[in-house]
This record gives structure tokens, C-alpha cells and sequence, in this order.
């Protein structure tokens, strides 16, 4: 050890330094690492006061978005200028395009199993669709397009008598 101290006079001074700083060093983690979890905290407090704006603008948007989505699927496209327009419209607000009308039989299919089964078998012969798919359009409800009214007429009155819900729905195209 004399040898050192000899060789390498600042070695004391070096060695004391060095553990000064690790006492010190020593002292101040614990410091440090209850800043860092005051921070954590805050910073965990911070995103759920996030989450919990986020989840009210998102609450409050949801009925424009439900709107727009709406006001986009009955929108259409005209065929002359191709702007975006609402489906109700018979001529087009830009260029004045003349769409025509097309009549729809809005159908949707009775509730309990057996008169649905019954209702598709019958709307599947009359139809020319396949007895599972029309049973299942049946459920979801669907347009089916019949432009001679005294036919339209008839058609909904038989679906009626099947215990189907029908309307008539006139659009744009």
C-alpha cells in the first residue's frame, strides 16, 4: 500500500473524492427516485385526465359521425359532373342532371321462425332466389325494385297477408 501512496501521491486524494461522491451519490437515490415516482404519478394522472376528454368528445361526436355516415350512404354521385349529393334530390343541385325515379318494395320479414321459413319459401319461388338467401335478406330487411305499380301493389299486399313489414320507398337514380 506504501508503494502506491509513493508511486501515485494523488491516489488519497482520488480515493477520498471517490467516496465522497458515492456517499452523496448514496443520499441523493432515494431523493431522486421519489421525484421520479412523484413524476410517474402525475404523468399516470395527466393520460387518464386524457382518456377521460377523450372519451366525452368522443361521445359527443359519436351522433355527427352516426349523421355524416348516414348522410354519405343515402348520398349519390351524379353521372354528368360527379359531385357527391343527397339521394333525394330529382334533378342535380350543380349541372342539373335529371335522375330518374325507381320504386322499391322495402321488405322485412316477420319475426317468429316459422312464419319467416314460410314467408322465404314462398319469396323464394315467386323471386327466383335461393330459399337460405332470401331468408336471410329477409331478416336484415331489403329493397327489392318493381317499377309497374298494380305488380308492386300486389307483391305487397301477398307479403303482408305473409306477415311481413313492407313499404313502399320511391329513390333517386
Amino acid at each position: 500500500m506504501e508503494v502506491i501512496f509513493k508511486t501515485y501521491s494523488w491516489f488519497p486524494l482520488i480515493f477520498v473524492f471517490g467516496t465522497i461522491v458515492s456517499i452523496i451519490a448514496l443520499i441523493l437515490i432515494p431523493f431522486l427516485l421519489m421525484s421520479i415516482k412523484r413524476r410517474q404519478k402525475e404523468l399516470i394522472s395527466s393520460i387518464e385526465e386524457l382518456i377521460v376528454s377523450a372519451e366525452s368528445i368522443i361521445i359527443k361526436a359519436s351522433p355527427l359521425l352516426d349523421a355524416g355516415a348516414e348522410a354519405l350512404q343515402n348520398s349519390k354521385e351524379c353521372p354528368d359532373c360527379k359531385k357527391l349529393i343527397d339521394g333525394a334530390y330529382g334533378d342535380c343541385p350543380f349541372c342539373n342532371h335529371k335522375f330518374s325515379k325507381k320504386y322499391y318494395v322495402n321488405i322485412i320479414g316477420p319475426g317468429d321462425e316459422v312464419t319467416l321459413n314460410k314467408a322465404a319459401q314462398k319469396l323464394a319461388q315467386l323471386l327466383k332466389i335461393d330459399f337460405h338467401e332470401i331468408k336471410h335478406r329477409l331478416r336484415m330487411g331489403f329493397d327489392y325494385a318493381i317499377l309497374d305499380r298494380s305488380k308492386r301493389m300486389e307483391l305487397m299486399s301477398g307479403l303482408e297477408k305473409m306477415g311481413c313489414t313492407v313499404k313502399e320507398v320511391v329513390k333517386w337514380v
